[in-house]
């Protein structure tokens, strides 16, 4: 893992109308590292993606990366930098097969093979390879979150966010997305993950931010993994 910032937060503020989801918050990412983001239902975090993606513009503060600010408006232009976002819920195409829903996450890949990034997915998910040609509809819950993450993957990203990747799984599937997480980390990907899994995400996660009505209150790291639920329930009380 570099020491090198890949990613970079700084003092943000996004708003929903007067509204002040995000306020100047401080956060950072190094090359091959992952870091976690967790707190409540209304804590900040997907708007915090939602900012770093383009999709919402910071009221203040900059984002930045590899040290070049990114500007809110275009979520395309951040994709091709070299973000790529994992959405809660999956948003796959169900009509469409595996292969073709991978196929659209070409569109944001900035040169090399697309046959070598397909063929990269395929071994990291290797029920996606034997399902390539079946429709993306009829697999699993499971199977369809493994699906979003490598069609992400296939834009060969520098920083891969994802919001909620074990939502409604089975324990044992959560098993296999957190251990593919692991895997992408020593593909050279940098990960920014925001879960519901607070004690698990911060045994896993090198970093974990933890926000409360939209601030920064804690930084934990895998030391403080035992105590999670105790230390986020005393500082968001």
């Amino acid at each position: 893992m570099s020491d090198a910032r890949i990613l970079e937060l700084d003092g943000v503020e996004v708003r929903h109308g007067s509204v002040a989801a995000v306020r100047d918050l401080d956060l950072h990412l190094l090359e091959g590292e992952i870091v976690g983001l967790i707190g409540p239902n209304g804590a900040g975090k997907s708007t915090t993606l939602h900012a770093i993606m383009g999709v919402l513009a910071p009221r203040a503060g900059e984002i930045r990366l590899k040290g070049r600010p990114l500007r809110a408006g275009r979520p395309e232009d951040v994709a091709r930098a070299g973000i790529a976002l994992v959405p809660e819920g999956r948003r796959i195409f169900g009509d469409l097969s595996v292969e073709e829903n991978l196929r659209l996450g070409l569109a944001a890949r900035r040169g090399g093979d697309g046959g070598s990034a397909l063929d990269a997915v395929y071994e990291l998910f290797p029920i996606l390879a034997a399902s390539r040609g079946r429709q993306a509809g009829a697999l699993s819950g499971g199977q369809q979150q493994q699906l979003a993450i490598g069609r992400a993957l296939v834009a060969s990203p520098d920083v891969l966010l994802l919001d909620e990747p074990s939502l409604g799984l089975a324990p044992t599937v959560v098993d296999v997305v957190f251990a593919a997480l692991a895997a992408i980390r020593e593909r050279g990907v940098s990960v920014l993950l925001v879960e519901q899994r607070a004690q698990r995400t911060v045994a896993f996660a090198d970093r974990t931010y933890v926000l409360g009505n939209g601030e920064l209150r804690m930084i934990l790291t895998p030391a403080d993994a035992d105590d999670t639920e105790r230390m986020i329930a005393a500082y968001l009380s």
